[in-house]
């Protein structure tokens, strides 16, 4: 293995099993949700399957043998309230038959005695004229209003209606129709009521099916199954729509195919309902016996009004030809007497509407199933979009981990709708959803609060040595300045040492040392870091700082040359400080330079510092050694200078330091003060026209000036070194006079 292999193998992420075993019980949940969610209100997924049915209602074709007599507002207006005489109905029936109709079925219940016969009651004849319905007083008029009404449906294909109850009526179902079995019998998953209503035996006789109406709850407030099948007394029962179906395609009863029969997969130890044959029509339904209903919605053009049907002289060839050869439901818009429901594409929708919906859908064949490996293959995704993004999280990687969910859900959600509307399969988007996002989510918030508690200790272990709004920079992203690597940046660097350091504390006890030390390194680095910088490290009694990293600021060099006043005003006032505690004064020298540096994590692999090397770096250490040479507290590199405002300072020389072979101004910063000192003022006036001399070679002119300035004397600044310095030189080159190429510099021997 190569060293970049190696290095690569090592700064690999590495998987966090803390994280894995969170995303693992994330993803069992979510699975543990998915086979609990199987409750009588539906299930999350169905408010999905909802939306389906807006976008892609089931195409209407006004052709299906499917319409609707409607008991609406007008008709109770020409014929009066409800509930009408059942005479009425028999005229219904009777014309409906003539008309061609193939079934007619009530979606009523007709339990009690017609109130309005006359065994009951005379009708007044005041009345019977006022209907101005001549032809069906000669037929019906003192004749036994449910013997009409059953005589009627002797003539006609009639289905009617019978009721579930959820309490015990203690009535049996009797139905005009037998059930034949292919495979176990799936009594047992087949939706149970608790009782039923029937119609009058009288009318139950003349009726060529019953089957069972009114809604019972499956998925809740919105219907979107209707039971086809039903128990009641360990007889099965077929639903109203299913029982019209029977008459229209003249079959005598239904032959239900059940898990285990030749060819049906049964993936679980009990017999369910795999669909239900009726003549030649192939019914597919859910294990509990149940039918999908894919809606069409409301349509104007299955709804007749039954007043076109009972009035002599009405719009004959409009409802005629609407009524041949179809099945015929008759139900009611009327308020007060209609049964509205929630569907999933209406808030309310005429419940012979779904019936007739029901039909119409299983003669077009556009049918909704959900496959017996619908769950299984649900809960496959689940575990597999949840893995993947389990493990992508637990390696940390936040973005990927997101770019991972999204896909998955895109993929579950794309999948589940293209199976809705390419095939009419019902498959769940919502848990294989969730098994992403969870895992996600709580891995998310896992590796937040993770993130927290690190940026909490790398402020605190760096809120004495940094700025906050450094300390901020490295908690924003602490990989890229705590981990191996770095960047060029121009940088402003300082060092500041205690003169004298090892004579001042050779006779002190190690604790008191600890106390001296502490007592100055802590107001000079405060110095620094309320102007913004970067401590790099405390060597011994020394300091260095830097600025301008790891955040980026603009007036870095102007903050750096405040802070080299600031730590001066702060040994100052520890000095008026240490005469009363019986420490030692102290006396400091600074160096300043700026300069292109490498800023970074620097170290080894177990142990780094966020440190900055370089030649400009060196520099400034260097600065920090002339200011023993030069006898001044401070000497600045000339970049170090540049672009600062308000800040009186003087050259001191031309200098190549030790290591260095090109020579570089020195400066030295003398106040900061908005009025500068005269005297300061005229100090640094002589000290320019010495070196002027000094630099044409005037060794006279030259000796005299710095004789002078020897002599003076400024608020914080000595210049006696500054003479001492360029006198012994100036009696060198009078011996040994330079070269022509002679700049003037001073060529520094020691660090």
């Amino acid at each position: 293995m190569t060293s970049g292999q190696k290095g690569e193998t090592q700064n690999a992420r590495r998987l966090d099993r803390t994280a894995l075993l969170v995303g693992c019980f994330c993803v069992a949940f979510v699975v543990v949700l998915s086979v609990i969610d199987r409750g009588d209100r539906g299930t999350a997924d169905d408010v999905v399957f909802d939306q389906y049915q807006r976008w892609l209602p089931r195409p209407y074709d006004p052709e299906l043998p499917v319409r609707i007599i409607d008991i609406d507002r007008t008709s109770l207006e020409r014929f009066g309230q409800w509930p009408w005489p059942r005479t009425y109905l028999a005229f219904m029936v009777s014309r409906l038959d003539e008309a061609g109709a193939v079934v007619i079925g009530f979606d009523m219940l007709f339990a009690e005695p017609d109130r309005t016969s006359p065994e009951f009651q005379q009708v007044p004849s005041d009345v019977i004229e006022g209907l101005g319905a001549a032809p069906l007083i000669e037929r019906f008029e003192r004749t036994i209003h449910d013997r009409a009404f059953a005589s009627a449906m002797d003539r006609s294909n009639v289905v009617l209606g019978a009721m579930v109850s959820f309490e015990p009526t203690g009535k049996s179902f009797q139905g005009k129709s037998s059930f034949s079995i292919a495979g176990p019998d799936p009594a047992s998953a087949i939706f149970t009521v608790q009782g039923i209503e029937m119609p009058l035996d009288v009318l139950s006789d003349s009726a060529s099916g019953i089957g069972v109406i009114g809604f019972t709850g499956l998925g809740g407030t919105v219907v979107r199954s209707l039971p086809m099948i039903l128990m009641h007394d360990e007889a099965k029962m077929p639903a109203f729509a299913l029982e019209a179906l029977r008459l229209a395609v003249e079959a005598s009863g239904y032959l239900l195919k059940s898990t285990g029969a030749s060819g049906e997969a049964n993936i679980t130890k009990m017999p369910e309902v795999v669909g239900v044959r009726v003549g030649p029509l192939e019914i597919p339904l859910s294990p509990d016996g149940s039918f999908r209903v894919r809606y069409a919605g409301h349509q104007a053009e299955r709804i007749i009004p039954a007043w076109q049907v009972i009035m002599e002289g009405g719009p004959d060839a409009a409802w005629r030809s609407e009524v041949s050869g179809r099945i015929i439901l008759v139900g009611s818009s009327a308020p007060g007497i209609s049964q509205v429901v929630d569907t999933p594409i209406e808030s309310a929708q005429l419940g012979v509407e779904v019936h007739a919906e029901v039909i119409e859908q299983i003669l077009s064949g556009d049918f909704l199933a959900r496959p017996y490996w619908a769950p299984g293959g649900e809960r496959v995704l689940i575990v597999f979009f949840g893995m993947i993004v389990t493990l992508v999280m637990a390696q940390g990687y936040p973005v990927r981990g997101a770019a991972v969910t999204v896909m998955a859900i895109s993929v579950a959600v794309l999948s589940s709708w293209y199976s809705f509307s390419a095939h009419g399969f019902l498959l769940g988007p919502v848990y294989p959803v969730l098994g992403s996002f969870v895992p996600f989510a709580i891995l998310g918030a896992v590796n937040f609060a993770r993130t927290d508690a690190e940026k909490r200790a790398i402020r605190a272990q760096f809120e004495h040595f940094l700025a906050p709004e450094v300390i901020a920079e490295i908690a924003k992203n602490p990989d890229k300045y705590l981990t191996p690597g770095g960047e060029e940046r121009d940088l402003s660097i300082l060092f500041c040492d205690v003169r004298g350091f090892s004579t001042i504390t050779e006779n002190m006890p190690p604790q008191k040392v600890i106390r001296f030390v502490n007592g100055f390194l802590t107001p000079i680095s405060e110095a620094v870091i309320d102007h913004g910088g970067t401590i790099d490290k405390y060597i011994g009694d020394a300091v260095m700082a830097f600025w301008n990293a790891p955040r980026r600021v603009d007036e870095y060099r102007t903050q750096a040359v405040q802070t080299v006043f600031a730590i001066h005003r702060a040994i100052d006032k520890l000095n008026q400080g240490a005469r009363a505690t019986g420490f030692p004064e102290i006396d400091i020298g600074i160096g300043l330079n700026n300069g292109p540096c490498s800023v970074g994590a620097m170290g080894s692999e177990r142990r780094l510092e966020y440190s900055c090397i370089g030649s400009s770096v060196n520099f400034a250490s260097r600065l920090e050694g002339l200011t023993k040479q030069y006898g001044v507290w401070n000497c600045v590199g000339e970049g170090a200078l540049e672009g600062v405002a308000n800040v009186f300072a003087i050259q001191l020389d031309l200098v190549v330091v030790k290591g260095y072979i090109h020579p570089t101004p020195v400066w030295t910063l003398l106040s900061d003060a908005v009025e500068i000192d005269p005297d300061l003022v005229n100090l640094t006036g002589l000290l320019k026209e010495a070196r002027a001399a000094f630099l044409g070679r005037r060794w006279d002119d030259a000796e005299t000036m710095f004789n002078r300035l020897a002599g003076a004397q400024a608020p914080g600044f000595d210049p006696a070194h500054v003479a001492a310095n360029y006198l012994a030189r100036i009696a060198h080159h009078r011996n040994s006079p330079p070269p022509d190429d002679w700049v003037g510099a001073f060529v520094a021997s020691e660090k």
